[in-house]
């Protein structure tokens, strides 16, 4: 799998591009990330959820929390006509990745699994924002949205 190196650029480029304007979008079969979300058990009065994110080989988007670099963060939220809705969102750590130029910072890439815990009954919908790239192209920040009927 290729990664980021100091040399390519792409990284600074994806920081230049954060700052830009962001643009939903639907998961279709062409983007780089798939979005998948299950519906597991209710417990203690929460509604469990595994969302899935699926990077396309050579794929990667930043942790929820990428480190100290200025990267759009993965980040999911679940709302209600707009409205926030309570839940509990556990993020995985992610990979630490190595550049001379920005330094250390947290990717998820291949598979990644996020369990949401939702204190609220449907319908509602969740969002997830992230930001792909790989070695040759860094896409503009996106929101996917999921509705649970």
């Amino acid at each position: 799998m290729a990664h980021l190196t100091p040399t390519c650029g792409l990284l600074t480029a994806c920081l230049f591009v954060a700052a830009g304007p962001t643009g939903d979008a639907g998961a279709t079969s062409a983007m780089p990330v798939q979005v998948k979300l299950e519906a597991g058990p209710i417990q203690e009065g929460k509604q469990l959820f595994n969302l899935t994110l699926r990077m396309k080989k050579g794929w990667q988007i930043s942790a929820n929390q990428p480190g100290d670099v200025d990267l759009v963060p993965t980040v999911v939220e679940v709302t209600d006509g707009g409205n926030p809705v309570r839940a509990t969102v556990h993020y995985p750590k992610g990979t630490v990745r190595r550049n001379q130029a920005v330094g250390d910072y947290r990717v998820y890439e291949g598979t990644v699994m996020i369990a949401l815990d939702v204190a609220y009954a449907p319908p509602f919908e969740v969002r997830v924002r992230f930001q792909a790239w790989n070695d040759r192209k860094c896409l503009a920040p996106m929101t996917v949205k999921v509705k649970v009927p």
